[in-house]
C-alpha cells in the first residue's frame, strides 16, 4: 500500500508572526499520528519568508502556540482512542 503524505496542516495556531501547524499521518496500520512545525513569518520587502530562527522575545509566544498545538493533539487522541472504544 503506497504511503500518502499529508502536505497541508489539519490546524494551525498563530500569533504574533509564530505559527504552530499541525500535520496528520497514517502508520503503516492506517493508525493516525501527529508532527508539528513552528515557524516564524516574516515580511523581506514586499515578499514574506519564514524560518525556523527565534529571538529572545519571540520565545514566550512559542510556547505559547507550542502549547496550544500539543493540547489540540492531546484532544486528537482522546477522541479517537473514544471512538475505538466505543467500536470495540
Amino acid at each position: 500500500m503506497p504511503k500518502e503524505s499529508s502536505t497541508k496542516p489539519i490546524k494551525t495556531f498563530r500569533h504574533r508572526g509564530i505559527s504552530a501547524s499541525v500535520f496528520e499521518n497514517k502508520t503503516e496500520k492506517n493508525v493516525p499520528f501527529y508532527k508539528i512545525a513552528i515557524v516564524r513569518t516574516y515580511k523581506d520587502g514586499d515578499e514574506f519568508k519564514s524560518t525556523p530562527t527565534y529571538s529572545r522575545d519571540d520565545l514566550p509566544v512559542l510556547v505559547y502556540v507550542a502549547n496550544e498545538a500539543f493540547d489540540y493533539v492531546l484532544c486528537k487522541e482522546r477522541d479517537q482512542r473514544a471512538e475505538q472504544q466505543n467500536d470495540d
